[in-house]
């Protein structure tokens, strides 16, 4: 059975976008899975627009059974 463990590091990213981490004496592993956690301080690239209201009228459809009951089959997930 693996043990796994884990350590937390805070490090600089340089220019080249490298990352330098010293594992302490006492880790002994030959493999490491590295997740990088960041802060992004760019602005969101994703520009919110203000909700019209009708901005979609005439582009959607709800069925005429949209208020009727579920087939039983439904709720069993068949």
């Amino acid at each position: 059975m693996m043990n796994i463990r884990t350590l937390e590091f805070e490090t600089a990213i340089s220019a080249s976008h490298q990352i330098h981490l010293t594992l302490p004496d006492n880790v002994q592993a030959k493999f490491a899975k590295i997740i990088v956690i960041y802060e992004d301080n760019q602005p969101d690239s994703i520009q919110s627009s203000k909700r019209v209201f009708g901005q979609f009228r005439g582009q959607l459809e709800i069925s005429n059974d949209f208020d009727d009951e579920l087939n039983p089959d439904f709720w069993l997930g068949k």
